[in-house]
């Protein structure tokens, strides 16, 4: 009896939107992902949630409590980068970079069932905006994704908040292919 022979090969297997410079007649070029960086996903995220015009502050920054607007600018919007890994096990020249980002909701009012309803309604907006998301062209959409959420338990009144845990990833091609330009340059 013949032995089987099957050819495996990883773009045919999933969908294109995993592999998306491997995939023929993408239209993804290997020099568009060396130039990309995790700032040009998070302007685009918030460029995104912006566009939804249900917020009266979108920030970046390194938590609820540090952020400049004032009391009055509800509700808000602020991204906080957490970390990132980086995983070659497909393919040691190919880097997918996993990013992961909290989105802090905060809101204001009186009546706490209306700040609960508020909060809900606006993790919706934001899972909406950015689910699924290409951020810029080169991300992963099937990736890219707001998976958990938890409610302030102790707010100071007035305020509340809830924080979404999102994540968004990104192909490198080379060890060597890391953005080193200065953006400010």
């Amino acid at each position: 009896m013949a032995a089987l022979s099957f050819t495996y090969f990883a773009p045919t297997f999933f969908s294109p939107f995993y592999f998306p410079t491997l995939a023929a007649g993408s239209g993804s070029s290997r020099s568009t992902v060396a130039v990309y960086r995790d700032r040009d996903a998070y302007s685009s995220i918030l460029s995104g949630l912006v566009s939804t015009g249900e917020f009266a502050e979108v920030f970046f920054g390194p938590s609820p409590g540090m952020r400049a607007a004032g009391g009055n600018r509800s509700p808000a919007a602020l991204i906080t980068p957490e970390g990132w890994t980086e995983i070659d096990d497909a393919d040691p020249i190919e880097v997918v970079r996993h990013v992961t980002y909290t989105l802090t909701i905060i809101v204001r009012g009186e009546d706490p069932l209306a700040r609960y309803e508020l909060l809900d309604r606006l993790s919706c907006v934001a899972q909406n905006a950015i689910d699924g998301s290409d951020l810029a062209g080169v991300c992963l959409p099937g990736l890219t994704k707001l998976r958990r959420g938890r409610f302030d338990q102790k707010p100071n009144h007035p305020e509340q908040s809830v924080v979404l845990v999102g994540e968004f990833s990104y192909v490198i091609t080379s060890f060597a292919g890391h953005n080193t330009r200065d953006p400010y340059a």
